[in-house]
C-alpha cells in the first residue's frame, strides 16, 4: 500500500513487488492512502491519487522505488506462486488469505502451469487483473510514477541499501533485509524465452527508456 506519514513527512508511493513492505516497516506509523479502484483494502496508490487526497501534499518528501522489468515480472510470478499454494494446501491455516470467489480447480490449473511453464503462464496471465486489485502485471511502474518530478527520491530496487539511506529519517535505518518473496537472487534471466523477453521490453518500455534498465 502506499502511505504516509504526517510526522515524518514522507510519502512513500508502493509500487508492486519492489521491496515496498520493507519500507513500510521502518516507516512507523503512516496511513494508507485509498482509493475507489479496489473493493479490497490493496491501495497501492498513484502519486496522481496521493496528489488529489493528501492534504498539504506540496509539503512531504515524496520517494518511491523501481526495479528491473524482467526481474519485477519474476517476483510477481514467485509470489503469486506462493499464495497459490497456500491457498491450496494451507486451508486450515488462518492467516492465509484465500482467494475470493475462485474455484480450487481454477487455482490447481494455474498453479501446475506455474510449475511446467513459466512463460506460458506469462503469456495468458501478463493481462488479468489481480484478484480484488485494480493493477495487472502489464501495468508498468510509471503507472504510479506518472511524471518523474513529483518525486524527491525515485530509489532503485538494485541498490536498495544506499538509496534509502538518502531519505529523511531513514539515514541510521538499516535496510539490509528484503522480502524473500521478493527476490531471485538475479537469476530471473533463466526462466525467460526471447519472445518472453521482448514481450516484457515492449509492455514496459516506459520505465526501461526513463531508468535506462536492460536484460
Amino acid at each position: 500500500m502506499s502511505v504516509y506519514s504526517p510526522t515524518k513527512q514522507l510519502l512513500f508511493v508502493h509500487i508492486p513487488k519492489s521491496a515496498g513492505k520493507t519500507v513500510r516497516k521502518k516507516m512507523g506509523r503512516t496511513y494508507e492512502v485509498k482509493n475507489n479502484l479496489t473493493t479490497d483494502k490493496n491501495y497501492h496508490s498513484t502519486i496522481d491519487i496521493c496528489c488529489q487526497n493528501i492534504k498539504d501534499f506540496d509539503s512531504y518528501y515524496k520517494f518511491t522505488i523501481v526495479r528491473n522489468p524482467w526481474d519485477r515480472v519474476c517476483s510477481w510470478f514467485y509470489f503469486r506462486k506462493d499464495i497459490l499454494y497456500n491457498s491450496l494446501y494451507r486451508k486450515n491455516d488462518t492467516k492465509i488469505r484465500k482467494f475470493r470467489g475462485v474455484s480450487d480447480k481454477i487455482l490447481l490449473e494455474e498453479y501446475n502451469l506455474m510449475n511446467n511453464d513459466f512463460n506460458e503462464w506469462l503469456h495468458l496471465n501478463i493481462y488479468k487483473q489481480w484478484n480484488n486489485t485494480w493493477f495487472a502485471l502489464n501495468h508498468d511502474q510509471m503507472t504510479w510514477i506518472n511524471d518523474v518530478d513529483m518525486f524527491d527520491k525515485i530509489c532503485r530496487f538494485e541498490n536498495l541499501q544506499t538509496d534509502l539511506k538518502q531519505i529523511p529519517h531513514f539515514t541510521n535505518i538499516n535496510f539490509s533485509e528484503k522480502n524473500n518473496l521478493s527476490s531471485n537472487d538475479g537469476n530471473y534471466t533463466q526462466l525467460f524465452s526471447s519472445e518472453s523477453r521482448d514481450l516484457i521490453a515492449d509492455i514496459y518500455k516506459r520505465d526501461i527508456e526513463t531508468f535506462n534498465y536492460e536484460f
